[in-house]
């Protein structure tokens, strides 16, 4: 095993590793109906001025000062600016001469950035970006195919498709090893691992990275309760990388995300009260806790 990095198998490694320091649920009863009222659905597509898109906030998105929207129908397009997919959910800004991608939420009466999406070779490296092009501009949905390249894997691509009214994207990937999620959180949840979640808490992870047996899904809790990023593989063979901050208030830094099949998602969950913390002592053993939450 190399230095630095560990793989959280079998039941020692588990229990070594990761921290039940509480119990995290995910709610979206009464308290995630509290969110901003839902927008008519849509999906467009829009040209925006580099320094207009760097850090988007919710005056800016009302105002759209200097953005050009791309008509419906028009499939060639060439960006000048930043690219700009955007439903009545999410906002996913493409900036330009780079491969990232800013995930905005729209969910939560004030718009909150919850990932960056950053395709990277097998070695690791961030991959450069060498064209953009629109497939698709419809009312029902948008697309862009990104053109990348690295020494290791040569020329490949990222597609990324927002439909109307999904709170999620997905990615359709060749020739690229992973998707890197960018979501800094404390705890990550393995949903559903042998019939049980398993709650990654940074705190407890001693090494800079870790392998996380994520079975098809992997999320990372956010922003005090109000943001769920979840990320959804077709491949389960491969464990998930994770990078821990090693100085300073103990997080989560990113996923890394196999393309072993063609296709990653990434959903924003986000409602006031959608996840919650709840410390767990020792003499709560035997105690029954209700946590206030109900099923949607």
């Amino acid at each position: 095993m190399a230095q630095g990095r560990g793989v959280l198998r079998g039941a020692s490694g588990i229990v070594a590793a990761i921290a039940i320091v509480g119990t995290v649920v995910a709610s979206v009863g009464p308290a995630a109906a509290q969110s901003a009222p839902s927008a008519e659905p849509f999906a467009r597509l829009y040209d925006v001025p580099p320094e207009a898109a760097a850090d988007l906030s919710e005056s800016a998105l009302s105002a759209k000062r200097g953005w050009t929207p791309v008509e419906a129908g028009d499939e060639a397009h060439r960006f000048q600016g930043a690219a700009v997919l955007m439903n009545d959910k999410i906002v996913a800004v493409l900036h330009p001469a780079t491969a990232d991608v800013d995930v905005y939420s729209r969910q939560t009466g004030g718009l909150k950035r919850c990932a960056r999406l950053r395709p990277v070779g097998a070695d690791g490296a961030a991959m450069r970006r060498t064209g953009l092009k629109v497939r698709a501009n419809r009312p029902h949905g948008v697309s862009l195919e990104v053109g990348l390249a690295s020494p290791a894997e040569g020329p490949c691509h990222v597609t990324y498709d927002l439909a109307v009214g999904a709170a999620f994207l997905r990615t359709t990937a060749a020739g690229v090893a992973r998707l890197r999620v960018l979501a800094p959180c404390r705890f990550a949840v393995v949903p559903d691992f042998f019939g049980d979640d398993i709650v990654v808490d940074a705190a407890a992870l001693p090494l800079a990275r870790a392998d996380l047996p994520a079975d098809h899904f992997l999320m990372h809790l956010m922003h005090g309760g109000e943001c769920i990023v979840m990320t959804v593989s077709e491949a389960a063979e491969r464990d998930v990388q994770v990078a821990v901050a090693t100085g300073g208030a103990p997080a989560i830094e990113s996923s890394d995300i196999p393309y072993d099949k063609p296709h990653v998602w990434v959903a924003v969950l986000a409602g006031r009260g959608i996840w919650h913390e709840r410390t767990v002592a020792a003499a709560d053993g035997a105690r029954q806790t209700r946590s206030g939450s109900s099923s949607p």
